[in-house]
């Protein structure tokens, strides 16, 4: 018993240190036609079910569909449904492109978990295996171009053949196209696309970049997310500095990945921030992004307040864009959406569209999610903008979601285009209980304020008035309002009658 807990708490200890799941090799431009032939290895030594994983890059993502599962320790992400038949890897779909498509001169590739964790990602810069299909294979850490046309799918890396054959990959210097190696190349260093050295020690692996769902925002708390690759412990420590170096948010440090925001509050219309971060652990890594605040203009503002000669204007903005002066471009705006949402209940967004010189169709939708799933119905609004006009677009949908932290999320196509633009803020859902218990201590406050209504414009006593209106009420067998206070002294002119009638009544029996 004793050696089993032993072997269990040293699995434990050793399980941070192993990798399970990674991108292993990319056929980014294969020969031809790129379309549904690119692909992409994962390493799977677990044989973890990826399904309902996701792939992306910086403008898209996509959720994992298994096609075919094996006991493979590989599996190959896929453009189309009949590739890789008869391979012995497991198999699973992205859709016709993986994220927005392999650039062929560079991207980006990140692989999330159901968790929307990020697992792994990889930077490559086109350098290697280009148009001549090739693909990137991972050895030791490094990037290295196939040796074999194709690749290998499914199949152990090319280029661990060759290093296993002619000794240890860090005393011999990258082979080239024929596998030769120079004469004098014992103890190089080599520096893979993702900018990572690999020596003949092992070394601790760090990167870091910013990301942001966009690079201008208008009087809005500026969003943005760190993405780290690190085979150790991290923590980041991050600021905003304007143009001149000056500090406008402190140094924090964090040990999470979530989004971060700041809101600045600039006293110019426009203004520059560039957010610094830099990474401790292993080694430092640091990185940097440039963002643009923006003050909306008071004729912004006032647009809703003013009625304008849209003809006019369209005439003016036409004739600027005539003269080689600036153009009006396409742009969108959040302008409100339900940062709570009560369960059982609809949220909504409003969004405002400006289009260009063109006319543009535009397709939206919102939904709420949390990861990679979605936990309400899809609004989807589609209509044709005019060129240099303006719409505000209100979604609604309806949610039954647990309560919670969630993410609504904002597409906007334009002409049908493969990339949407996206807006994602945060949204919490309440219970419906509290709901409802909500509307009811709202209801009591209301009940506990009301006065008798008071008639306008009558130059009679306030009581003789609500007595008058009370009967007239009582009249036509609507129900009136009267306090206590009323009531009691409505009744002292009867019970007055009723003595007097009895006195009376006594007096002349008595006769």
């Amino acid at each position: 018993m004793k050696l089993k807990l032993i072997c269990a708490a040293l699995l434990l200890l050793l399980a941070p240190a192993v990798k399970a799941v990674e991108i292993n090799e990319i056929m980014y431009n294969p020969a031809g036609d790129d379309s549904g032939k690119e692909w992409i290895e994962i390493f799977n030594p677990q044989q973890i079910d990826l399904a309902n994983w996701t792939i992306g890059d910086l403008k898209a993502n996509d959720t994992l569909v298994p096609l075919k599962m094996t006991n493979s320790s590989f599996a190959l992400i896929v453009e189309s449904e009949t590739i890789f038949n008869e391979t012995n890897a497991s198999v699973y779909y992205a859709g016709p492109l993986i994220g927005n498509g392999l650039g062929n001169s560079g991207n980006t590739i990140f692989l999330f978990n159901p968790g929307g964790d990020i697992v792994d990602f990889v930077v490559y810069t086109g350098e290697l295996a280009n148009g001549n299909n090739k693909t990137l294979e991972k050895f030791n850490g490094s990037w290295h171009e196939s040796l074999i046309e194709g690749g290998t799918p499914g199949a152990e890396n090319s280029v661990s053949f060759f290093y296993e054959n002619t000794g240890n990959s860090s005393d011999n210097s990258t082979a080239n196209e024929t596998g030769e190696t120079g004469a004098n190349s014992t103890n190089t260093t080599e520096t893979n696309s993702t900018g990572i050295n690999s020596t003949d020690e092992e070394k601790c692996v760090a990167m870091i970049s910013i990301t942001t769902a966009k690079d201008i925002f208008v009087e809005e708390a500026i969003k943005f997310r760190h993405i780290v690759n690190s085979s150790a412990e991290f923590s980041i420590v991050y600021w905003v500095e304007d143009l001149f170096g000056t500090v406008v948010k402190a140094e924090y440090e964090t040990k999470t990945l979530t989004e971060k925001s700041f809101t600045p509050r600039p006293k110019e219309t426009d203004r520059v921030y560039v957010i610094k971060s830099k990474l401790r652990g292993c080694e430092e890594a640091s990185a940097e992004k440039m963002v643009v605040y923006r003050k909306r203009s008071e004729t912004t503002l006032d647009a809703g307040n003013e009625e304008k000669d849209e003809e006019k204007e369209t005439e003016a903005v036409a004739a600027t864009a005539e003269q080689g002066q600036t153009k009006q471009k396409f742009s969108y705006e959040l302008i409100s959406y339900s940062e709570q949402v009560f369960q059982n209940s609809e949220a909504y967004a409003v969004v405002k569209i400006e289009s260009d010189d063109k006319a543009h169709i535009i397709n939206m939708s919102a939904y709420l999610y949390r990861g990679s799933k979605k936990y309400s119905e899809v609004a989807v609004y589609e209509f044709t903008l005019d060129k240099y006009s303006s719409e505000a677009v209100e979604l609604k949908f309806f949610t039954n979601a647990t309560a919670g932290d969630y993410k609504m999320k904002i597409k906007i196509n334009k002409d049908r285009q493969k990339t949407d633009y996206e807006i994602a803020v945060n949204v919490t859902v309440v219970e419906a209980e509290e709901a409802a218990l909500r509307e009811d201590s709202e209801s009591s406050e209301l009940l506990s304020k009301a006065e008798p209504v008071q008639p306008q414009n009558s130059t009679k006593p306030a009581e003789n008035e609500a007595d008058g209106n009370a009967k007239k009420n009582t009249a036509e067998g609507q129900e009136s309002y009267r306090s206590s206070k009323a009531k009691s002294e409505h009744l002292i002119p009867v019970l007055l009658i009723s003595i007097l009638a009895a006195v009376s009544a006594v007096l002349i029996w008595k006769r």
